[in-house]
């Protein structure tokens, strides 16, 4: 006979309450026990004092040869006495009341110290020890029922913006507001806020298509509510091995993908489509260990001036020590950024690109990278940073933070803090503009001293006219602005031959790309090494009009001394 949905949900109830009431009596027991029997002790001995007078009366009366009493006064000693029994044994059922009166008080007061314990107080959803203790009963009751089960992982997006923008009550009614519409779902599932940003989603018997909806309307009702602000969701629907280990990773894996390809998305692991990175808890401790013991190198690669073939200055690139466990600087930053440790690695390159740059020539100009998370995060100390620099026995002007236009998401704070270095003395670069939609508004609020043209854009553009169109438009902006224009990723001829005929230099500013980088004109060193251009290549002033013969006949091979 087939079991309804009402007593399977019934049965389950009573079978949770029972667990929580028996651990709250073993709990309390002993403690209310050992005051009832005192209690009982004392009432029974004034029980026994009644009692024992009561029966010493009658003995006296009905013994006494004198017989001075009345029979009057007989049976007021026996109504004496059974009025005092009758009251103590009222007496006794009252503290047996009181009794377990104040047993189910107690129970009452550590159910609620446990569910206080277990509850997040602004979003009164549960916390990171419940989900911790739900997650790992639902997998198993799934996994022995073969029941299904999805997580999904949610993240405010932009926090740091909202909270900057509308103050730390405006974030914390953000979030109050995801608990609020987390709490309003089925009745087997549950939310979780399970970090400052971040709550969980446990699905309990959830098919993928019951999840994908109800994962789907979550997230339009959270945008509709949110008062402006977004949220990204990775979930995984669970069954077989995934139930017994990793289960969490391949939810976290589908809401760093669904933060990575533009946020505000919803992203399952088994349908994204693409191999998605599960993360390896391990590689943040090599992480950790390498940015713990300094465990990198920096190398250098000249970035040449089209006008004088002279090196304009070299750009610090930082790579993990060999046999760290890293494959490379990519999946360092990956790591980093995964376990928000990237202003602590940008902080670490930047001190090791400063220290490491004593062999380069004198008056070298230093580009170096920094993340706008790294820039504009609160431990970011620009006169820390400059003072780094000057006890290096360098200037501020020698040093040029490359910001990356892909990589802005807070473009005000970006501003504020490239205004706040460009004031100290530092020079600021816009690195990789075309490959994002934030270049444009980034040139029409601050003064930058280069711009770096993405690789893929000048790749493009050598065959495809609406790529030249952009490009045409950037150098446009850079004449305009007196900003000079690098453009980066040369791998090839073909591609510094392309850029050679969009150099066309002008008396007081130049009306196209100034500088150039890649592999075709040089391959990232270590400073102590001499570096060398391996281009055949000389920058003419004609351009195009110089005849290729003649471009290849002048080799730039020039040791920085």
């Amino acid at each position: 006979m087939p079991v309804s949905p009402f007593r399977t949900g019934f049965a389950r109830l009573v079978r949770s309450a029972r667990r929580k009431r028996a651990a709250t009596v073993s709990a309390e027991a002993p403690r209310l026990f050992k005051r009832l029997y005192v209690a009982y002790g004392y009432f029974g001995l004034m029980f026994a004092i009644i009692v024992a007078i009561g029966v010493f009366g009658l003995v006296a009366i009905t013994h006494d040869g004198t017989r001075t009493v009345t029979h009057r006064y007989e049976w007021l000693i026996i109504g004496a006495t059974v009025a005092g029994v009758a009251l103590m044994a009222g007496l006794i059922a009252l503290l047996r009341l009181y009794c377990f009166a104040a047993l189910a008080t107690a129970a009452a007061a550590v159910d609620s110290f446990a569910a206080a314990a277990l509850t997040d107080n602004l979003t009164k959803l549960g916390n990171q020890r419940a989900f911790n203790e739900d997650f790992a009963r639902e997998r198993a009751r799934a996994a022995r029922h073969n029941h299904p089960l999805a997580l999904a992982l949610i993240d405010v997006d932009d926090f740091k913006k909202v909270n900057d923008e509308g103050g730390h009550s405006h974030g914390d009614a953000v979030l109050a507001k995801v608990g609020e519409r987390m709490r309003r779902l089925r009745t087997e599932d549950r939310g979780y806020r399970i970090g400052g940003d971040e709550f969980a989603l446990i699905l309990a018997e959830a098919d993928p298509k019951a999840a994908a909806t109800a994962i789907g309307r979550l997230q339009k009702e959270l945008r509709a509510s949110l008062m402006g602000a977004t949220v990204s969701i990775g979930y995984v629907n669970l069954s077989g091995p995934d139930l017994v280990a990793g289960a969490y990773d391949l939810a976290d894996a589908a809401l760093y993908e669904a933060k990575r390809t533009g946020r505000n998305r919803v992203v399952c692991f088994r349908d994204s489509g693409t191999v998605l990175n599960v993360f390896n808890p391990a590689k943040g401790d090599l992480l950790r260990k390498m940015i713990a013991e300094q465990l990198i190198t920096t190398v250098f690669q000249p970035i040449w001036d089209m006008e004088t073939n002279r090196p304009l200055g070299f750009e610090a690139l930082t790579r993990p020590n060999p046999g760290i466990g890293l494959s490379g600087p990519k999946e360092a930053f990956d790591v980093a950024e995964r376990i928000r440790l990237l202003p602590d690695l940008d902080r670490l390159c930047a001190r090791n690109a400063i220290s490491s740059s004593g062999n380069l020539p004198a008056d070298s100009v230093i580009f170096m990278n920094y993340a706008p998370e790294s820039l504009t995060h609160a431990s970011f100390d620009a006169a820390e940073f400059v003072a780094t620099i000057r006890v290096a026995g360098l200037r501020p002007d020698q040093i040029v933070i490359e910001i990356s236009e892909r990589l802005i998401e807070d473009t005000a704070a970006v501003v504020e803090r490239a205004t706040e270095l460009r004031a100290l003395g530092v020079r600021i670069a816009l690195d990789n503009i075309g490959s994002g939609h934030m270049g444009l508004e980034i040139l029409g609020k601050l003064h930058l001293d280069f711009v770096k043209l993405d690789s893929q854009l000048v790749a493009r553009a050598i065959d495809n006219t609406e790529a030249r169109g952009v490009l045409a438009g950037l150098i446009a902006i850079a004449r305009e602005t007196g900003t000079y224009l690098i453009a980066e990723g040369i791998e090839t001829q073909n591609m510094l031959d392309f850029v050679s005929r969009a150099h066309v230099p002008l008396p007081s500013a130049f009306a196209g790309v100034r500088g150039v980088q890649g592999y075709e004109l040089g391959k990232p060193e270590a400073a102590s090494i001499p570096i060398r251009s391996s281009c055949g290549t000389t920058f003419s002033k004609g351009g195009a009009g110089s005849s290729p013969a003649k471009r290849k006949g002048t080799r730039i091979d020039r040791t920085i001394d």
